[in-house]
């Protein structure tokens, strides 16, 4: 489906009949009001009552977003991911406008506006939670069965290389800061994808939830981490070195890279930079936004720009790591 239509689509709210069949499949009384969630760009979600959160996707097969609910349900009970509820045939159930994934509406906040650039300050104390957090989730998702691994592979994150000629020239300023060489993947296993600022909720210090369980699929460990850092530590309005440096020292103390492989960190913090714009850019004339949602493209390389910045300085004058 082409994504103007999918945008189209998704701003159109679901019959009072289909909601019904959403009950009905999930045996779950699901009260009124259902609200469109504002924080949406591609799939669109409801806040039901006071409970339920329900998603409706479109950009993957039903199939995958069956095995990103397994995921999250054999993960341990310590881990605070969203755990789906489980309808009468699956986790899912196809409407006209997606999938649905119905899943518990978790307490916490998230250190992000409405608009992707409205970053608020993360707490110092969260960070070094984050930081642990991170390895923890990780390896809950590389104990994941090998069956469920097969089932979440999809086409890899494009290199560099291949972009080249796709960089809009909006992002002409974040070129300074290319490293010298784009190095292959080399750890495979599965990742969320986007554990970005959105997508996890805290109280305090504490992590309460991880959402947006679509994501999930193989990938990358340390692109991955190099996409957490840029979006939880380096577009943070209050990152400095000595933040930074928490995520370092969990680096090395997860044992899970390479001490020789940490240096090619930067080179994927930039590759996603990039990547990410690049999707920004592709995406924006599909959507269909109000005025305060709209992406404000100059504002959100100033904030990349100012991310590789930072990046750039600290990878160039530490090398403990």
């Amino acid at each position: 489906m082409p994504s103007s239509e999918v945008s189209q689509q998704l701003n159109e709210p679901l019959s009072v009949q289909e909601k019904q069949r959403i009950s009905n499949f999930y045996e779950v009384n699901l009260p009124d009001p259902w609200r469109i969630n504002p924080r949406g760009l591609v799939n669109v979600g409801y806040v039901i009552g006071a409970n339920f959160f329900l998603a409706l996707h479109v950009g993957r097969p039903q199939d995958q977003i069956e095995a990103c609910a397994e995921v999250a349900n054999d993960m341990e009970a310590s881990i605070p991911i969203v755990r789906p509820v489980k309808g009468q045939t699956g986790y899912t159930l196809q409407t006209t406008a997606g999938a649905t994934l119905l899943t518990p509406r978790l307490p916490g906040k998230h250190y992000v506006g409405i608009a992707h650039t409205q970053k608020e300050p993360i707490p110092y104390d969260l960070h070094a939670t984050l930081a642990t957090f991170f390895w923890q989730f990780q390896d809950e998702l590389s104990a994941t069965s090998k069956e469920l691994k097969n089932r979440l592979k999809v086409h890899g994150v494009m290199r560099i290389e291949d972009w080249k000629e796709r960089i809009p020239e909006i992002a002409d300023p974040l070129k300074k800061y290319a490293p010298e060489e784009f190095p292959p993947f080399k750890y495979f296993d599965l990742v969320h994808d986007d554990l970005e600022r959105q997508n996890i909720l805290s109280v305090g210090n504490k992590i309460t939830g991880v959402v947006d369980l679509d994501s999930i699929r193989m990938g990358d460990v340390l692109y991955e981490y190099g996409h957490f850092l840029f979006n939880n530590v380096l577009c943070d309005p209050n990152v400095n070195s000595s933040i930074l440096s928490i995520y370092i020292a969990e680096l090395c103390n997860a044992r899970r890279i390479k001490p020789e492989d940490r240096s090619l960190l930067y080179s994927h913090i930039y590759q996603y930079a990039i990547s990410d714009i690049i999707d920004f850019q592709d995406l924006k004339p599909s959507l269909t936004l109000p005025q305060h949602r709209m992406i404000d493209m100059d504002l959100l390389v100033q904030q990349y720009e100012r991310a590789l910045s930072v990046a750039s300085d600290f990878f160039n004058n530490n090398h403990s790591y």
